[in-house]
């Protein structure tokens, strides 16, 4: 929701004149609700009126903006009103007032061309007014009264478009510059005066202000003075560790390079990738960059990277009587608290630090001890960001041969020249460089590549890529190398047809040294290679050895070949068209590659298992790969069965199908996923069979869930284990759904595709140094998930420490009030009006556990309390206290409170200090528990023999009894005997924190959202839940029957409003496509036009 304001100069003035009048606290309060404070100075009025925003986002927060004016010069104007504006300033130094010059030109040869609305907005007006929230710009759209995000390119752009982009000049790229700024990711380090603000002027730390002004005007300095210095180093460790995060988050980013921009007609300039904005046409060098931008190549060939994301008695004097009221109030609320729990934050943040976990957000550390739910990334999360060769398995007369595992044993003939040639890589620097997976093929085959040098190419020569076999011995000398290039058979790599997703394959058109034929060698997933040779040649178990291996997670690709017809000459090589060489192909093989776990992969799910926090896989990788890491890891019990959910979008045709749920189950032996090739089979559930299986679903089947199937969505996250084929938006929307249901979600990733999930989540957790560090609050340097039970473990030692810091403050402010108030009491009675009223102060928590604890604490001290000061005045030798002008309070009765409240202290802090499960037991910290036996000789030195120096200064009467001074000790030990009890056997017993809260949330609290666990409670007495008939089929035929589906033309528009990011166009049975986990791409467009 977006509400517009504009100012009104007699609510402002009236605002400023109470802010004075309430000596700033006003002010205070609208820093705190700065949406109060638009409010109370402005008046609602239309978008197009507007001088102010208030936006309201989904979590009810509001957040304000003000609105910007800004001509298409640069020049920043303020409006007064329709008739009248004044011109602030020029952005540009250059430029002289837009008075006096006229505006810029703006793109009269580009009209033609398609640009962003944005943009066209800003192309046909005089004044642009935006605003910018959450570093999102946002533009005034005058025709459709409305603001429209900055985009630098709408959707459904045709490709003919970027051909006809010729570059733009410099004063067409200053224009574009003042609307888009510049081009960075911009991690802003805060002042430290702002933090030191920001932290200052936070709730506690106003009161804390509050609180010692007042004790030192009471003349109450010692106190006053320790909560101010501890303040101070509290405040200041914490500007300087988030400080400290944010320079080492900056420096993690990569900061601006130098890229050559065409500026038409064949014009060049090099110039700061800050300065690109959307339209510029950039050239690549050759020594490879890193891409400061999103781009479309629109020629030549490249290979990317893409593995990264607070006098006379006339009574009291009235200023006496305010500070000892204001007095209370600052005991019952410890002034301490806030300056304690940040101290506690900021240990748990160096901890973590020394275990290379970077913490950027120290509020989540508390957050990620609530989690139970992870979810992980797959390729560079849970495995390893390359693949290891397995195995090639040769076919020789249509039949598989015996799986090779040393490549060095691969017979010569054209499925080795197949693992050298089929491939796209090139050198960079001297470095062969390109798809990781290629790579791996090449290196194990143990050949070497030859690429033409500029001599060679410089006349139009020639010179095609050229691959060897390897010398037998590098070392020899350089006759004897020569000699054996000459007698090595050599092969030339004359053409490329580069992989495909829509068509699952590459090719390559060679010819050996003195060949007088061309070959054509194909590689791609193995289906699709199949379907194009000739079939006498595929062997007839291809579809059993397939399944075999991509069921255990290997990734696998087929190679063929043919000889091309000897007629065919070197200029028409270079002309044919792929679809006529591609076909009647012999099949030669399989190549297995494996994606490995990483080490501490499976310990560490099995961690979180053991700890009954749920684990999720999501990527964007196929299913049946997903499937297997997710049973070798752990993730997926060896007995439970895998349920695959496929949705099917409407079909419009004859007859109107309303979108459909298929259920197929599969089979549950260790390491594998088997299924039926036979006719489905119709398979009935039973309810205990439920508790032991899983679901599984794809992207596409999410997209159709979430629009056509809400209500039975929650049912399947419930058991959901896996998601596959997932894109970075629909990540992001599983995270937000788990949240929906009552999770506590965390996720692990490396890439930039996870960026917005690691947003989502309550706490994310980045693998990666680049993009993807700057969206998650938790960065690891160890590329591994350990990083993850490291966190959980912090987040609830921490959450346990807030917990008992919180109770201790509140129990020992309480209990000093309890003491002072009883002496207040006593004090200030004079006559019939004294009358000891005990009624504790009222204490609000959440849930049951804390609120008993506190309650009940609270009658055990004060119990105690009032039994010593009833106890004492029954005493032989007790004198009552009298009072007198010199305000001296000593007295039996305010020795005995005092030295009570000092053993309670102590006790409270050991009760509430709590070991495991979650933290480590206080013996184990020897500052704290030699703190507390240096308090606890104190108090006894103090109760048995203290010196009289000692007794005036603490302003206490001693007792002249021995018996009494022990009585005063056994009773302390009664206390804690007594509190200790009731934390660690009452309170935390599962009948108060699991039966007794489960009663209460019933029963009195009411939510929107769904808590999971009342989820899971609601399907086990659902007799309709799982579905009565599953199939239990080939999970081959289910993906194809889902892309079918997807593929349908009646489907086309409803599937593209289901899908914001498709994962692959691809089938989604295959295993074995390059290029989908490696994170290398190889681009090449052939016959485009471009300047450069």
């Amino acid at each position: 929701e977006i509400q517009g304001y504009k100012n009104n100069r007699v609510k402002e003035i009236l605002t400023w004149i109470a802010i004075f009048l309430t000596v700033g606290l006003l002010r205070l309060v609208f820093y705190w609700m700065p949406h109060w404070m638009v409010m109370c100075t402005h008046d609602r009025c239309p978008l197009n009126l507007a001088e102010v925003v208030l936006l309201l986002d989904q979590y009810e927060q509001w957040f304000t903006s003000r609105i910007e004016n800004v001509t298409r010069d640069g020049t920043k104007v303020m409006v007064i009103s329709p008739a009248q504006v004044i011109y602030k300033k020029p952005l540009s130094e250059s430029q002289d007032s837009p008075l006096l010059n006229n505006r810029l030109p703006i793109y009269q040869k580009e009209e033609v061309l398609p640009e962003s609305i944005s943009f066209n907005i800003y192309k046909n007006s005089d004044l642009i007014r935006y605003f910018i929230m959450k570093r999102i710009k946002y533009i005034w759209d005058n025709n459709a009264g409305r603001f429209h995000k900055l985009v630098g390119l709408e959707d459904g752009v045709s490709c003919s478009y970027f051909h006809q982009v010729k570059g733009l000049s410099y004063e067409e790229q200053i224009i574009r510059r003042i609307l888009y700024g510049i081009n960075s990711i911009g991690i802003h380090v805060t002042p430290i005066i702002t933090l030191l603000f920001k932290q200052v002027l936070s709730p506690f730390y106003i009161f804390q202000v509050f609180s010692c002004a007042l004790w030192f005007s009471d003349e109450y300095y010692y106190y006053a003075g320790c909560i101010v210095f501890i303040s101070f180093v509290s405040v200041t460790m914490t500007i300087y560790e988030t400080r400290k995060m944010q320079r080492a988050l900056r420096n993690t980013i990569q900061s601006s390079s130098i890229v050559t921009v065409c500026r038409g007609n064949d014009e060049y300039a090099d110039i700061s990738s800050e300065d690109l904005v959307p339209g510029d046409v950039i050239e690549i060098p050759r020594n490879g960059c890193i891409m400061q931008c999103d781009a479309v190549l629109v020629t030549g060939n490249c290979i990317v990277n893409e593995s990264m994301l607070t006098g006379i008695d006339a009574g009291e004097a009235v200023s006496d009587i305010i500070i000892r009221s204001l007095d209370l109030v600052t005991i019952a609320v410890p002034p301490a608290l806030p300056a304690a729990l940040t101290v506690g934050i900021v240990f748990a943040q160096r901890r973590l630090k020394r275990q290379l976990i970077y913490c950027i957000s120290p509020r989540s550390i508390n957050v990620c001890g609530t989690i139970n739910a992870v979810c992980f990334d797959k390729t560079g999360t849970l495995t390893e960001d390359g693949l290891d060769m397995k195995a090639v398995v040769p076919t020789i007369n249509s039949k598989f041969q015996t799986e090779i595992f040393d490549m060095s044993r691969v017979p010569k003939g054209p499925l080795q020249v197949a693992m050298a040639t089929c491939h796209s890589l090139t050198i960079i620097d001297g470095v062969l460089s390109g798809d990781p997976l290629e790579l791996i093929m090449f290196d194990a085959i143990g050949w070497q590549l030859e690429e033409p040098g500029p001599e060679e190419t410089r006349f139009d020569m020639i010179c095609p890529t050229i691959v060897r076999p390897k010398p037998p011995d590098l070392v020899q000398n350089t006759v004897a190398n020569d000699s054996y290039k000459t007698a090595a058979e050599e092969i030339g790599i004359v053409r490329q047809f580069t992989f495909s997703s829509s068509l699952q394959r590459m090719s390559v058109i060679v010819r050996k040294l003195g060949g007088k034929v061309f070959e054509l060698y194909t590689k791609g997933a193995p289906e699709m290679v199949a379907s194009l040779c000739k079939p006498e040649t595929v062997p007839f178990d291809f579809q059993e050895i397939l399944m075999g291996y991509t069921q255990h997670g290997y990734r696998v690709l087929a190679i063929a070949y043919r000889s091309l017809p000897e007629k065919l000459k070197y200029a028409k090589v270079q002309r044919i068209q792929r679809e006529q060489v591609e076909k009647g192909l012999e099949f030669l093989g399989l190549i297995v590659m494996e994606n490995r776990l990483k080490p501490n992969t499976t310990s560490v799910i099995k961690q979180l298992r053991d700890a009954n926090i749920r684990t999720v896989m999501v990527t964007g990788d196929n299913m049946l790969t997903a499937l297997s890491v997710a049973r070798e890891c752990g993730m997926v019990d060896p007995e439970e069965s895998i349920i695959l959910v496929q949705a099917y979008p409407p079909q419009e045709g004859d007859i109107r199908q309303d979108a459909q749920i298929e259920y197929i189950k599969t089979s549950s032996t260790e390491n594998t996923v088997t299924a039926s090739f036979d006719k489905f089979k119709e398979t009935r559930l039973k309810m205990e069979h439920m508790q032991h299986c899983c679901f599984a679903v794809t992207g596409k089947s999410w997209g159709v869930l979430r629009q056509h199937f809400p209500d039975i969505l929650p049912k399947i996250l419930y058991k959901g284990t896996v998601f596959a084929r997932m894109s970075p938006d629909q990540k992001a929307q599983l995270i937000e759904h788990l949240q929906d249901i009552g999770y506590y979600v965390g996720m692990c990733g490396d890439g930039a595709n996870d960026c917005g999930a690691l947003k989502a989540a309550h706490a994310g957790i980045s693998l990666s140094e680049a993009e993807a560090s700057v969206a998650s609050p938790f960065t690891s340097k160890s590329p591994n998930i350990s990083c993850v039970p490291t966190v959980i473990r912090e987040g609830r030692a921490a959450l346990v420490t807030s917990f008992g810091i919180f109770k201790y403050m509140a129990c020992y402010s309480l209990t000093q009030f309890v003491s002072v108030l009883i002496l207040y009491l006593v004090f200030g009675w004079t006559g019939p009006y004294h009358k000891l009223v005990k009624e504790p102060p009222l204490v609000s928590l959440i849930s049951l556990g804390p609120v008993l604890s506190l309650v009940l604490h609270m009658f055990i001290q004060t119990g105690v309390q009032v039994f010593y000061y009833f106890n004492v005045q029954q005493q032989p030798w007790f004198i009552k206290y009298v009072d007198n002008p010199d305000d001296d309070y000593t007295s039996h009765s305010n020795a005995a409170v005092f030295l009570c409240s000092t053993y309670q202290y102590i006790i409270l802090a050991f009760v509430f200090s709590k070991g495991k499960p979650y933290r480590n037991t206080i013996f184990s910290n020897p500052l704290f528990l030699g703190n507390l036996v240096a308090c606890l000789a104190l108090s006894v030195w103090l109760t048995v023999y203290p010196t009289e120096p000692v007794a005036d200064f603490f302003d206490f009467e001693m007792f002249p009894s021995i018996r009494y001074r022990c009585i005063i000790l056994g009773v302390a030990g009664i206390n804690f005997l007594l509190s200790l009890f009731l934390e660690m056997f009452i309170l935390d017993s599962k009948f108060i924190t699991k039966t007794c809260q489960d009663f209460i949330d019933k029963r009195c609290c009411s939510s929107d959202k769904q808590s999971y666990l009342t989820l899971g409670e609601m399907l086990k007495n659902d007799p309709s839940w799982p579905p009565a008939t599953t199939s239990e089929a080939g999970l081959a035929q289910a993906f194809q029957r889902l892309d079918n589906a997807f593929k349908s033309p009646h489907s086309q528009e409803d599937s593209a409003s289901l899908l914001s990011f498709e994962g692959s166009e691809t089938a989604s049975l295959r295993s074995t496509v390059p290029n989908q986990m490696t994170g290398w791409r190889n681009i090449k467009y052939d016959n485009l036009s471009a300047p450069k």
